[in-house]
């Protein structure tokens, strides 16, 4: 006969697996990447965006909002593919040089993009990599005057990296950082003008998956 220390380990044993049979199932897609893909994710950037035309340079640097908009779906466990649009917009940011008619008033700069995206998530951490490429327009907005100018398309590309937490089946909640680009001619603007946005970023992340 054991005695009751000899014995402890074996019934510690057949009390786990006693539980795990009486436990339920969790139910297909449960905690899992796979199927429908929305990610709503709002955040803060900061950065510059650079207009340089025929004979004038200005540049402005500062903080921005942002909003990511992606829809898709799994293409294979944990691998996201997704239409994405992307807005990060600065309002009255800093402008040089000092002799830029820009130097006053209620500006906006706006960097947007339509674009193709890839996310990986690295399971069971529920972290993971993303990357954006589309086409990107730059657009400029005098709201004193309710005028303003926008860029050709461009080439665009958007990477992070994040980490979510599961707070039910589908959905997790999460945070953010990466460094969006955009670059883009002439539109409304002056022939010739090249137009650049270089900004990184923090976003709170809402996904559905």
């Amino acid at each position: 006969m054991l005695s009751p220390f000899k014995a402890l380990p074996f019934l510690v044993l057949a009390a786990v697996a006693s539980a795990q049979e009486a436990a339920p199932g969790y139910p297909p897609g449960y905690h899992r990447h796979d199927g429908f893909y929305l990610s709503l994710n709002p955040g803060i950037a900061l950065g510059k965006t650079v207009i340089d035309g025929p004979g004038y340079r200005e540049t402005a640097k500062g903080g921005a909002s942002v909003v990511e908009l992606r829809l898709g779906g799994a293409v294979r466990p944990n691998l996201i593919l997704s239409g994405d649009f992307i807005v990060r917009t600065s309002r009255n940011p800093d402008v040089s040089p000092a002799s830029s008619p820009l130097q006053s008033g209620d500006f906006r700069f706006t960097d947007g993009t339509l674009g193709l995206g890839l996310t990986y998530y690295f399971m069971p951490y529920n972290v993971y990599l993303s990357g954006t490429v589309g086409s990107g327009r730059i657009l400029f907005l005098d709201v004193d005057n309710s005028t303003g100018s926008s860029s050709d398309g461009g080439l665009s590309l958007t990477l992070k990296a994040g980490k979510e937490w599961w707070v039910s089946k589908n959905w997790g909640l999460g945070v953010a950082g990466g460094y969006g680009f955009v670059s883009a001619k002439n539109g409304d603007f002056v022939s010739g003008t090249q137009l650049t946005s270089n900004k990184v970023f923090l976003l709170f992340s809402t996904t559905y998956n």
